[in-house]
């Protein structure tokens, strides 16, 4: 029996082409061939018979990832070429109906996917326990391909690779530390949220501590950055009102890093904002951000405490995240 094609698109207009492969690895699927439909990147997947095809169109027509609703079809080589055609031609409705052997309502579901991962990838899952721990070691050991794949995605998270024997010492289930992970997170807001120099009067507390908590949940654990590259001999360096970063996604902006280090200020200290950022060259995704007391420090004398305490913080609280799906190396630069 020939392979069945299907396509599958409608993906978000933040999806680019690595996005789209990588969400349909995640399924098992291999991109055989990119497409552009309704300006959205979608794909051409090749299944072995009928009984896979069903089981793709099961789990993906109809899937919603955040406000876009993902459709699958039958294609084939034909079809490929003339797809541009099809999208806009109420032929492309009638041939979906036609083709399509299962309904929505039949066997579609939710999972629940509101994001690509890391980190937002949420699905609706029952609590995690020691049965379900058991049933999951059962089949990797069972399924080769299911093993290979959480390999990977450990790889792709930093986690600690599993080949060597560790201690004994977790005492706690995976819900009791995430409960764990997520209280740190909240004694770490509340303890920034403290410091009423860090937040602007005219910004409503609530907007502050959102931006707070999407920064914390967001970050590279401390203990896991030396496993990256960027963060290998890391040095926060000597404290200046400069800050050095490296690592920058291409498309982040000096808007982005204004507003991300703004909000450790008010206007009470902060005059303003001096960004370089780095966009070609050797030095590209790199910057440089110089933050200016509203008032100077006169030659030889030491700049304002809480203003250097600003500075220290922003530093301590950003290194680490991830803007924009690459984590940002934050360190002291040099003054001039």
């Amino acid at each position: 029996m020939s392979p069945i094609s299907l396509k599958i698109f409608n993906f978000p207009p933040i999806f680019s082409s690595v996005d789209v492969r990588e969400f349909l690895h995640l399924f098992g699927l291999e991109t055989t061939r990119l497409i552009k439909r309704r300006n959205t990147n979608g794909a051409i997947v090749c299944v072995d018979n009928e009984s896979e095809a069903r089981l793709v169109i099961s789990r993906l027509h109809q899937l919603l990832i955040k406000t876009h609703r993902l459709k699958v079809e039958y294609t084939n080589q034909g079809e490929e070429s003339s797809s541009a055609e099809l999208q806009s031609s109420p032929l492309a409705d009638k041939v979906t109906k036609s083709k399509s052997l299962v309904t929505v309502a039949e066997k579609c579901f939710t999972l629940g996917y509101e994001g690509f991962p890391p980190p937002h990838l949420a699905y609706r899952y029952p609590k995690c326990s020691p049965e379900v721990l058991q049933n999951i070691a059962r089949e990797l050991a069972g399924n080769t391909a299911f093993y290979y794949q959480t390999l990977h995605l450990m790889n792709k998270m930093n986690l600690q690779p599993p080949f060597e024997r560790r201690q004994d010492t977790i005492t706690t289930t995976p819900a009791a530390e995430e409960q764990q992970s997520q209280a740190t997170v909240s004694d770490e807001e509340s303890e920034l949220e403290s410091d009423s120099e860090m937040h602007e009067p005219g910004k409503p507390k609530s907007a502050y501590s959102q931006v707070m908590h999407d920064i914390l949940r967001n970050r590279i654990p401390e203990e896991q950055r030396s496993t990256l590259n960027v963060f290998q001999n890391y040095s926060r360096g000597d404290p200046t009102t400069k800050l050095y970063i490296k690592n920058l996604s291409k498309q982040v902006t000096e808007q982005d890093l204004e507003e991300l280090f703004g909000i450790f200020f008010n206007a009470n200290l902060l005059k303003g904002m001096e960004i370089k950022l780095m966009k070609t060259g050797r030095m590209k995704g790199q910057a440089f951000v110089t933050f200016v007391p509203v008032e100077d420090a006169t030659e030889g004398e030491p700049l304002n405490e809480k203003f250097k305490n600003c500075i220290d913080q922003a530093l301590a609280t950003v290194n680490g995240y991830i803007l924009k799906d690459k984590p940002m190396v934050v360190s002291y630069g040099k003054s001039v």
